[in-house]
């Protein structure tokens, strides 16, 4: 069995984490998987299970030709987590289903644990409304997003695609630091276009409130994405230098990552995956508001009270008050 999975897998943590549990647990047949990454995604990224031959290609790069032979081959093509459907940057991928559908008529179409974030741009909603009538399978992540589609018949509620990493989480044994606060800021500035620094100026006063009135041994910051995150994580971390124990962590390996995670006391975090990964590990952690698909997680957790909206950050102390530690 051959299959195509596209995605904006590149060097996203939360994004190479959810295509390390699509690769180890969905399509055990496959034997051949085409990965058209919508960002750079290197091989030696990829977490996958042996005897199988992984293709990976750039989309921007990919020669129509070569796009159409694997779409040919494929008996499979599904979009793999992620907000796919949103109002800044997301449809779905609709042309490619399209593209494949007439040039495969038996492909099979598949979007699997998907959030979907649409609120105000028609042209997006339109892509959907598409995705819906094309997809044989439409498998959504959340409540919320399932609350948009629910009336198709095709759609069905998943849990997010990290969840099937499972037994990798299970098998991590670290020491708990008792004494660490682990920060991953996102970068908002395509949701907050005209706020977006003055948020990250609060963010970082909230972070000294925090050192002011608790004692870690040292705060590590990283980035969770490369391409978006590191110029605000690189001034986060300079901005707090003088006052505290700060390190850099610069391992963007997913493994090491999460072990950051599972041994820090305690998470502030922007990037939903970072604080699935810090629930799981029973970490505190609170978790910056900036899309549905935030607000739905700790809505079906349980974990509402650790939500933070960006404009609350104008309070210094709402990250310590909400952290309860």
């Amino acid at each position: 069995m051959r299959i195509c999975l596209l995605g904006y897998y590149g060097k996203n943590f939360g994004d190479l984490l959810m295509l390390s549990g699509i690769l180890n647990s969905l399509y055990s047949e496959a034997s051949v998987i085409d990965i058209i990454s919508y960002d750079t995604l290197l091989k030696t990224a990829i977490t996958a299970p042996l005897k199988k031959e992984i293709n990976v290609y750039l989309s921007r790069s990919l020669e129509l030709k070569k796009r159409i032979s694997i779409y040919k081959s494929a008996e499979v093509i599904m979009w793999g987590g992620g907000s796919c459907f949103n109002d800044v940057d997301g449809t779905g991928a609709v042309k490619q289903m399209l593209l494949a559908k007439v040039v495969n008529p038996f492909i099979k179409i598949v979007y699997y644990g998907i959030g979907i974030d649409i609120n105000n741009n028609w042209r997006h909603e339109f892509c959907l409304r598409i995705a819906l009538v094309l997809a044989d399978e439409f498998k959504v992540r959340d409540s919320i997003s399932y609350a948009k589609v629910r009336n198709c018949n095709k759609v069905s509620l998943v849990k997010d695609p990290v969840y099937l990493n499972m037994n990798y989480f299970d098998s991590i044994k670290v020491e708990h630091n008792k004494s660490r606060l682990l920060i991953a800021y996102r970068n908002v500035n395509n949701y907050f276009p005209d706020r977006y620094k003055e948020y990250l100026v609060n963010f970082i006063n909230g972070i000294r409130y925090i050192i002011e009135h608790h004692k870690f041994n040292d705060v590590v910051v990283f980035s969770c994405d490369y391409d978006y995150d590191m110029n605000d994580s690189c001034f986060i971390y300079e901005s707090i230098k003088p006052f505290c124990n700060a390190i850099f962590f610069e391992d963007n390996s997913v493994s090491e990552i999460c072990k950051l995670i599972a041994s820090s006391s305690a998470v502030i975090t922007g990037r939903l995956h970072v604080a699935v990964v810090a629930n799981l590990f029973s970490r505190p952690f609170v978790l910056l508001n900036y899309s549905a698909k935030n607000l739905a997680f700790c809505e079906e957790n349980g974990t509402i009270g650790r939500l933070i909206e960006y404009e609350e950050l104008k309070d210094d102390d709402v990250l310590y008050r909400n952290l309860e530690l």
